[in-house]
């Protein structure tokens, strides 16, 4: 059985190693070829150190009982991101990366519902997912949550 905690400073290079492994399965299909900036990972190590200290980042990480990192998801708070809504803030699922080993055993999806009563916790109550359009893996477990693509 996983547990689940935020992560911090210490987890960074998990974190570094999962976002380049998702980006790498993202630049898979050829019609996501996305030129990369040449200091790729400095950026990354700096989007996810000022992602860990934010306020308004959720980086949850998931490991075994023995504290062996299995998986993440990080969820976004946003205020007054869309004033023409009666929802003041809204999540928004960024990423999730499962090890490869652990995944097919529903963790993806704890991760999911950890977030997501999180997110109620904090009277969010309206959600958006995000990931690469092409990503089929991606959308076919959105999908199987009851998430529903709205733009491309």
């Amino acid at each position: 059985m996983p547990e689940f905690r935020t992560a911090t400073e210490n987890d960074l290079d998990n974190l570094l190693t999962w976002t380049q492994a998702l980006m790498a399965h993202e630049q898979v299909s050829k019609e996501l070829e996305l030129q990369l900036a040449e200091d790729i990972q400095e950026q990354l190590r700096n989007w996810l150190d000022a992602l860990l200290k934010s306020e308004s980042a959720l980086f949850i990480l998931a490991e075994t009982e023995d504290g062996t990192p299995m998986g993440c998801i990080l969820g976004l708070v946003e205020f007054n991101a869309n004033p023409f809504t009666i929802h003041t803030t809204h999540g928004v699922i960024q990423l999730v990366w499962v090890e490869p080993k652990y995944r097919k055993d529903g963790l993806a999806s704890q991760l999911l519902q950890y977030m997501e009563t999180t997110f109620k916790e904090l009277n969010i109550d309206y959600m958006e997912i995000s990931y690469a359009d092409g990503n089929k893996e991606a959308e076919a477990f959105w999908n199987r949550q009851g998430y529903r693509s709205v733009s491309h």
